[in-house]
């Protein structure tokens, strides 16, 4: 289970930051002239429709994360003061 939402995770995040290169890419190409401008607008307007309908689907799952994240944070912090209370005592 863990895994297969990991590996999933990561696909997500792996397709968000391809588009975001693409187009980088293809701005870059035009304004170089390599390629034209407006079916580039086009396709350019696609890839943020893409990028945006998987944002939104995402934002559940990084809500999820930042939950996590924080326990995690809360946990390490408790620890940390464990710790120093423990080098107190001895």
């Amino acid at each position: 289970g863990y895994t297969i939402k990991k590996r999933d995770i990561l696909l997500v995040l792996k397709i968000l930051y391809d588009l975001h290169n693409i187009k980088q890419l293809i701005e870059e190409s035009v304004q170089k002239h390599y390629l034209p401008q407006e079916p580039s607008r086009e396709f350019l307007s696609m890839i943020g429709k893409t990028e945006n309908a998987i944002v939104q689907d995402f934002q559940t799952v990084a809500q999820g994360f930042r939950i996590v994240i924080a326990a995690i944070e809360k946990l390490d912090k408790e620890a940390e003061r464990d710790i120093a209370e423990l080098a107190r005592a001895a």
